[in-house]
């Protein structure tokens, strides 16, 4: 099994606390199952897009002599929620986005989700009759940082050598 990535985990973790949404019901990206005629109200998050680099910084801090790295990145996600209660939860995805616990939980994982950019049923955009599916597309900003043990030079040490 493939790992996951971070970023995915953390738009998971938002969507999960956001909804109050059982943590075994969210899946991690894509997987290569076929969806019968299922009541199971899942929702699936993934992003097949690469991140888009916004901002680099860095600080040092002179007492402990570590230097933090941190970068700023976007990314699109996709959002896919099914079962028989997929436009409800998909509903209430888009109002809860600018509610104060949406507020709230971005500040904590720090992170910033935007509200979707529109909706595909793809149930209807394949022609299937059984198994709702809607896809949402979020907008994400998030960081990534390191720190780095940085030794400074308090004290110079040389020899100066004259020659007369």
């Amino acid at each position: 099994m493939s790992s996951v990535s971070p970023e995915i985990k953390l738009v998971s973790r938002f969507v999960r606390n956001l909804l109050d949404y059982d943590p075994n019901l969210i899946e991690f990206g894509r997987l290569n199952e076929e969806q019968e005629n299922s009541s199971l109200n899942y929702i699936a998050i993934d992003s097949v897009l690469s991140s888009n680099p916004l901002a680099k910084g860095s600080s040092f801090n002179g007492d402990t002599e570590v230097q933090k790295r941190t970068r700023m990145f976007q990314k699109d996600f996709t959002i896919s929620f099914y079962g028989v209660d997929a436009y409800t939860n998909k509903d209430l995805f888009e109002m809860m986005i600018g509610d104060q616990k949406s507020y709230d939980l971005q500040f904590e994982l720090k992170v910033k989700v935007f509200p979707p950019k529109g909706s595909i049923d793809v149930k209807q955009l394949m022609g299937a009759s059984y198994a709702n599916r809607i896809d949402v597309t979020v907008n994400v900003v998030y960081n990534k940082s390191i720190e780095v043990s940085v030794k400074r030079i308090d004290t110079l040490n040389h020899t100066l050598i004259i020659n007369k």
